[in-house]
């Protein structure tokens, strides 16, 4: 019974030690990736790193991940739903630039 519970301990104090490095890796994989024009080039950083001068280059499929005025645009289209929390299908979007 003493081997078993010790056994136990061993296994738990080792899941301690891993977890929080699983969880870093996971984290950064899971963080969202944008592409920014910054001071004239272009740079892939987190959404978290954003400042209110990055210029946020999107392609079909990508989520908008601040808030941004549209400068330049073709064809785009909104989820509406994801915004009001509805069954909206989509907005199309008009660009006054």
């Amino acid at each position: 019974m003493l081997v078993a519970m010790l056994f136990v301990a061993a296994i738990s104090m080792h899941e301690k030690v891993k977890s929080p490095k699983a969880l870093w890796t996971l984290q950064q994989y899971a963080e969202p990736k944008v592409i920014v024009i910054r001071k004239g080039k272009e740079k892939s950083i987190t959404s978290s790193e954003l400042v209110a001068s990055d210029i946020i280059l999107l392609e079909e499929g990508n989520r908008v991940p601040a808030d941004a005025t549209v400068l330049e645009q073709s064809d785009l289209s909104v989820k509406e739903s994801v915004i009001i929390m509805t069954k909206i299908n989509s907005l199309n979007a008009d660009c006054h630039c």
